[in-house]
């Protein structure tokens, strides 16, 4: 199983902001909230049917270790790290890119 240290997988992305421990360990991608499993980033995107955003309540639910995301939620969990960038689709494919 691949797992590596949030702050590696954001090299060269420009972060808005942070909050959370960014050395937690992840062991998945998704930006599906149905995949999302302990160890997980669930990564936020906005598509032109539904916005990844309302989903990130569930990801959480489901043991999501950090969210990356264009907006922050307005109740944060504790235990959970959250990025904000501008753009989560176009850094998912950095991410992507580090993490595989």
């Amino acid at each position: 199983m691949t797992e590596k240290p949030l702050n590696e997988l954001l090299y060269k992305i420009s972060l808005r902001a942070t909050a959370g421990r960014m050395d937690v360990p992840i062991t998945h991608l998704t930006m599906d909230s149905r995949q999302v499993r302990p160890g997980s980033l669930f990564v936020a995107v906005r598509g032109t049917v539904t916005d990844g955003h309302q989903f990130i309540d569930r990801a959480i639910d489901q043991g999501a270790a950090a969210v990356l995301c264009e907006e922050l939620p307005a109740q944060p969990v504790d235990t959970v790290t959250y990025v904000q960038v501008d753009n989560t689709a176009r850094a998912l494919g950095f991410v992507a890119a580090y993490f595989y």
